[in-house]
């Protein structure tokens, strides 16, 4: 049976809330939760959530703070993000699945592999920084620019976040697409206090455990014209986590999504595929 096209809504503990849609044909194979990056809801998933639903059940839900969702509270952080997502599995009664983050959402994803092992299938981590230690002077000179964002009026500095993970040759290539990105952006807008509290979460981040325990297959992917997710990020996670292959996507910026949707889905369902046949 097809999945509801309409957003739904799981109850958390605590009073909050998380929209959520599914797409794909349930209950065949092991689903793949999709974690969003900072700034826009999951609307912006777009062709690439479709692409992995032609061969996966597809999870793709607003964090809170975020979309439809409500809002972060004040002591929130990403392993508490983490927590909000293994709720949203609980509420939809699945066991298991393949366990998908881009930049922040890949923080979050890494902490659901440390928590949750059993109910983690494959993981993979997209242009995703592991925490302050792999944060570099250009990184950071990069991240800084994200607060200048948050001085724009109204929905102008979701727009604005945006535009930092977007390369600027793909900016320059694709002007229509990147109008409709700001639309789709302005539809939904987050408020200027979420958008604080998850850029300052990401900036916080810290694993109190080790990636050594993530025994998962994992894949980890980047952009090659990445200003965020550089080079250290690369080898410390590609040298901690035991069972990581690392792929390096070529003319594509830090939101790979939308940069590049159609090949991300392809690397991703070819990585799933192989590690099915080698489990």
């Amino acid at each position: 049976m097809n999945a509801p096209a309409e957003i739904c809504f799981a109850p958390l503990p605590d009073g909050g809330y998380i929209a959520y849609k599914l797409l794909g044909q349930q209950n065949v194979g092991l689903p793949i939760l999709l974690n969003r990056p900072l700034g826009g809801s999951m609307t912006l998933w777009g062709s690439f959530a479709q692409q992995l639903s032609l061969l996966h059940p597809v999870i793709m839900f607003d964090s809170r703070g975020v979309g439809r969702s409500s809002d972060v509270p004040l002591r929130h952080s990403t392993r508490a993000m983490a927590a909000d997502a293994l709720y949203l599995l609980d509420y939809l009664q699945i066991e298991r699945a393949h366990i998908f983050g881009l930049s922040l959402g890949g923080m979050v994803a890494t902490w659901l592999a440390i928590d949750a092992p059993a109910r983690t299938g494959c993981l993979i981590l997209a242009s995703t920084l592991p925490g302050p230690d792999a944060i570099s002077w250009r990184t950071l000179t990069r991240v800084l620019s994200f607060t200048h964002c948050l001085s724009k009026a109204k929905v102008a500095f979701e727009v604005c976040l945006v535009h930092q993970v977007l390369s600027s040759e793909f900016i320059a290539a694709h002007p229509e697409r990147v109008r409709n990105i700001e639309r789709e952006v302005r539809e939904i807008p987050s408020t200027r206090r979420n958008l604080f509290l998850l850029m300052s979460m990401a900036l916080r981040h810290s694993l109190e455990k080790p990636l050594i325990q993530i025994t998962h297959p994992t894949l980890l992917l980047f952009g090659e014209y990445d200003k965020l997710a550089g080079r250290a990020a690369r080898l410390d996670l590609s040298e901690h986590l035991p069972n990581a292959i690392m792929e390096i996507m070529p003319k594509a910026g830090h939101d790979l999504s939308l940069e590049q949707p159609l090949a991300l889905a392809s690397r991703i369902n070819t990585f799933l595929a192989n590690s099915a046949k080698s489990a």
